[in-house]
């Protein structure tokens, strides 16, 4: 929990643990988790989604990026609501499938 000078506070609750996602996983059926296109422009992606208070899923996805040797900024790449599911949801179907081919000993 982290308390913000007194008058109020905000629980941030993370408890799905480890991730099998791919770098081929689309979010939003167009935009990978991972882009390999220009390793030296961007450097990383961020992508995170949420359900709104109306239990729609929404994806927004960012990528830190390289202007020059010495200037890095975030660069928004895109917003969509209405994707049908979110990151967990897309790391649960993920897990099952690597759980099926898992031999029994």
């Amino acid at each position: 929990m982290v308390q913000s000078k007194g008058k109020s506070s905000l629980q941030i609750v993370g408890t799905h643990g480890p991730t099998v996602l791919r770098e081929d996983t689309k979010v939003d059926g167009e935009h990978l988790i991972y882009d390999p296109s220009d390793m030296y422009y961007c450097v990383a992606r961020l992508t995170t989604t949420y359900h709104d208070i109306l239990g729609i899923k929404h994806v927004s996805i960012f990528d830190y990026i390289r202007i020059s040797k010495k200037e890095q900024r975030w660069m928004h790449v895109v917003t969509k609501n209405g994707i049908k599911y979110d990151l967990e949801e897309l790391d649960d179907q993920q897990q099952l499938v690597l759980n099926k081919r898992k031999t029994i000993k």
